[in-house]
């Protein structure tokens, strides 16, 4: 990892928050393969992206036609990257409908703003009531020496992250 300043980089790998960061997100986005494999397969059939735009998919819903800074990920994930340095909560737009913070279970309900806790180490990620998000096992990692013999192939193990939905 670098910084975009030329004359003067920054190797953010010296930092051990930063490194832990970047292997906690590094292992969500892996282990949630099968979650996205879904809608890249999806996005082929139909051209539909997998990151969408919340007017994609709440058409009606004034609020989201400026919400530049948040997304859907597939149907199920809403996430909004926090764009300021320090700050640990953030505020999110959710529209019409439950949803469940993602790092804690806590609920919320739209439409309408909320904030989130955003700690370094906590994007704030929510995903829908009733959504069901297959993923892989956490033994399946990409972070370890390619000669460690305890590295395997997923195969078929999947695991299961259930939102349920209270309505």
């Amino acid at each position: 990892m670098r910084d975009l300043v030329v004359y003067y980089p920054i190797e953010l790998w010296t930092s051990d928050r930063t490194v832990e960061s970047f292997r906690r997100y590094a292992r969500l986005h892996l282990s949630l393969f099968p979650y996205l494999y879904t809608y890249a397969h999806q996005a082929s059939q139909t051209g539909a992206p997998i990151m969408r735009h919340l007017f994609l998919c709440y058409p009606d819903d004034p609020a989201v036609r400026d919400l530049d800074y948040q997304f859907l990920l597939g149907n199920e994930l809403l996430v909004a990257p926090v764009l300021a340095p320090g700050v640990e909560t953030w505020p999110v737009y959710l529209p019409k409908g439950e949803w469940v913070n993602w790092w804690d279970g806590e609920r919320y309900r739209g439409p309408g703003r909320v904030t989130i806790p955003a700690p370094l180490t906590q994007i704030p990620l929510l995903a829908r009531a009733g959504a069901v998000i297959p993923m892989l096992p956490p033994n399946v990692d990409t972070l370890v020496e390619s000669t460690d013999l305890s590295v395997r192939v997923a195969g078929d193990d999947l695991v299961v992250e259930l939102f349920p939905s209270t309505d």
